[in-house]
């Protein structure tokens, strides 16, 4: 293993690109904060030309480093997948400028409220239980295929535009953007595996909710009605136990005897086989088709500092 700090790889992967693009374009490291608490740091290569400069994030390329591969292959390497991330002019991005024209692109996702109180500082958000809503602009290209810009303050400023303006219309749009799709668990389970031996035997009384594009999922919770649907379907009260940011598993009543193994269940999930980005909350919750409410079950302790 290499011995270089992660700090000096990433100024010595900014001067050595710095060096390569030369006195046409200025290098910049950036620092990026995701979801959860996850910070990320990139380079981002600035030039005239172009209407649009991503940043590529150095974590991958310090594994690589790592593991072996010598400097100077690891930043050709870098240059060849920024040059290729690379927008110029011909795409248009000044429809950014306009609330007018982003508003129909309108979407938005749960987060969880304790894991990003620092990132919500810098974002319009609601509170929702213990999540937020957090819109975003959804972005479909035929060259640069699909992407999101997550909306900060500075965008309303930009647009002069309140806050909770902007959340009225990434809920208004998002059941049209993405369209909600409940899926029995065995039918899912169907299309992953091939062989039978590999399937629960009967049929599952649970369920997927998710949105026909496998995406912020979860968000589906607060789409009209949705809910409400369910419980006719299912013909009881309900858990819903957020398997990660995309999707909710339902379970109805009848079915659970211990309501903190459900907690448990969800806890286990988030460390076992998710990414930190994509945990939603560490508890399941209850949906009352009475009240039309969800409560939250009791918050199980967290591992490896999740909260």
């Amino acid at each position: 293993m290499k011995d270089m700090s992660y700090e000096k790889f990433c100024e010595r992967m900014k001067d050595i690109v710095q060096q390569y693009y030369g006195v046409e374009a200025n290098v910049k490291l950036q620092t990026v904060q995701k979801v959860n608490g996850v910070v990320l740091h990139g380079i981002t290569v600035m030039k005239e030309d172009r209407s649009i400069m991503p940043t590529l994030y150095l974590e991958y390329y310090y594994d690589i480093y790592n593991r072996g591969t010598a400097l100077h292959d690891v930043v050709h390497q870098f240059v060849l997948e920024y040059d290729k991330a690379c927008i110029y002019d011909d795409f248009d991005i000044s429809f950014f400028e306009y609330y007018e024209k982003v508003k129909p692109h309108l979407g938005y996702k749960l987060i969880n409220y304790e894991m990003n109180r620092e990132l919500l500082k810098e974002i319009p958000h609601k509170c929702y239980l213990d999540l937020a809503i957090v819109c975003y602009c959804n972005i479909v290209d035929d060259r640069i295929g699909k992407g999101t810009i997550l909306i900060r303050n500075e965008h309303l400023d930009i647009w002069k535009v309140e806050k909770d303006i902007i959340i009225r219309d990434s809920l208004k749009n998002m059941p049209s953007l993405f369209p909600a799709d409940v899926i029995n668990m065995a039918d899912l389970l169907k299309e992953l595996y091939d062989d039978p031996a590999q399937l629960i035997c009967g049929k599952l009384p649970m369920y997927v909710l998710t949105t026909k594009a496998r995406m912020y999922g979860a968000a589906a919770i607060l789409y009209s009605g949705q809910l409400e649907a369910i419980a006719r379907e299912v013909e009881d009260d309900f858990y819903l136990l957020p398997s990660s940011i995309h999707e909710i598993i339902i379970l109805p009543k009848k079915y659970a005897t211990d309501e903190e193994h459900l907690s448990q269940m969800v806890d286990e999930i988030n460390h076992e086989q998710l990414d930190i980005e994509e945990v939603l909350s560490n508890h399941a919750y209850l949906y009352s088709s009475l009240t039309k409410e969800i409560t939250s079950l009791p918050l199980i302790p967290c591992k490896s500092g999740i909260n």
